[in-house]
């Protein structure tokens, strides 16, 4: 494998990067672009009982503040953990590949809200409730609500022709339960969860994710299924060497057989002196840890945020859910949780979108030769990945990875057939 980037290296290849996508440390967010942000993704109405909360919204749509504390804790994240971020970025600069936009701005203060967001919905369980509340009420005035399957299919079709999107978003939803402050114990009995079912509190695929014969483990089994709904998807449309990662990454959970645990604590990014957060804390505040390691995690991010350039549009919604601080400076074990939730707010902000009929965002014009070149950088992390932790050479990774993706469909279905069988 290359020699790591060194943290001089890094700092440079970041300084570089930020520049040439119109960023820097020294830029403010701007009120206006702010409040079109908080707008679009339906929180002009959100009320916290937080009187705090309910403060900062409305400072932020008002005044200037500092990106700063956000952009050092992305940069320390990336420096610290992400070495194939760095490799392609640095790649990236020499090719010419990172342009200023508008919509890199206004990504910018995405990032912003959805960092505040996310860790508040992993800090704290009124904010949880109150956010997801909302968000949920605002999809279902659009017709989208995830106890009425069949009706919201119907609406999904309405608004895409893109089946990973419809997937990917149907999929989603449901998992958020795991993370309600009622249900995160997962210690309700089968017939309290079978009055839910029947009274319509929650939906069949909530019920299955809670109900599952192997408890809390039937996590494992949703995080295999995440990961091949986009390595599918990339490896029928060409893009196998990024696959490969896709299945080291599913791999790893088998063979290390993860036992996710239930904590009580707080989840920010490591080492932040962000003051953003004195806002979000609740010292009872339960969280999901799955123990998975910094490898691991380096992995997903790399494959998926390869995984995106390669296949999907409104980048400026769904890349910074990989970007923000409590999922790119995450310590391993949290990192799965805000993940999850970041995916979440960030999905339903694109359908949102889709919604109030905003145009799409494009891709990069060379995503196809830029996702190519990232997923060849990430195969060899695969394969480091494999060797050092799972005691696999590539030789066997490629073995296994042949027979999974020779029937990759009916492998696939094969998963979820299993979980909710």
């Amino acid at each position: 494998m290359k020699k790591l980037i060194n943290k001089k290296e890094a700092e440079e290849i970041l300084r570089k990067s930020l520049f040439a996508l119109g960023l820097s440390e020294d830029m403010k967010t701007n009120p206006l672009i702010m409040k079109e942000v908080i707008k679009e993704i339906k929180l002009d109405d959100f009320e916290s009982s937080i009187a705090q909360i309910n403060n900062f919204l409305q400072e932020i749509c008002s005044s200037s503040i500092s990106f700063k504390p956000l952009i050092k804790d992305i940069k320390s994240g990336i420096i610290e953990k992400h070495p194939a971020i760095l490799e392609f970025l640095s790649f990236a600069l020499q090719k010419k590949w990172l342009d200023k936009s508008k919509h890199i701005i206004k990504s910018a203060h995405i990032t912003f809200i959805l960092e505040f967001l996310t860790s508040a919905m992993c800090n704290n369980s009124r904010l949880f409730d109150e956010i997801h509340t909302h968000i949920v009420n605002k999809e279902k005035k659009y017709g989208i609500d995830s106890k009425h399957t069949m009706k919201t299919i119907f609406r999904y079709l309405s608004l895409t022709d893109d089946y990973f999107e419809i997937i990917k978003t149907m999929s989603i939803d449901p998992i958020m339960i795991i993370f309600r402050p009622d249900f995160i114990d997962f210690k309700l009995e089968h017939k309290k969860l079978k009055h839910l079912l029947k009274n319509e509190e929650i939906c069949f695929l909530e019920y299955k994710i809670l109900n599952h014969h192997k408890g809390i483990l039937g996590l494992n089994e949703l995080l295999k299924i995440n990961i091949f709904e986009a390595g599918v998807t990339e490896y029928r449309r060409g893009f196998k060497s990024n696959s490969i990662s896709a299945f080291a990454l599913s791999e790893f959970v088998d063979t290390k057989k993860i036992v996710p645990k239930i904590k009580t604590k707080k989840v920010f990014p490591e080492n932040s002196k962000n003051p953003i957060y004195n806002l979000l804390a609740n010292k009872n505040n339960k969280i999901i840890e799955m123990p998975i390691s910094q490898k691991w995690m380096s992995l997903y991010e790399a494959w998926n945020l390869t995984f995106m350039l390669s296949e999907i549009e409104n980048l400026d919604l769904l890349l910074p859910k990989l970007l923000i601080p409590s999922v790119i400076n995450a310590k391993p074990k949290n990192y799965l949780q805000a993940r999850v939730i970041s995916l979440w707010i960030s999905i339903n902000n694109v359908i949102l979108r889709k919604c109030s009929d905003i145009s799409e965002v494009q891709g990069p014009s060379k995503r196809e030769e830029i996702a190519k070149v990232w997923g060849e950088i990430n195969k060899k992390y695969a394969f480091n990945l494999a060797k050092e932790e799972m005691h696999e050479d590539s030789i066997l990774l490629k073995k296994h990875y042949s027979k999974f993706f020779s029937h990759p469909f009916w492998n696939f279905f094969k998963l979820i057939g299993r979980f909710v069988g």
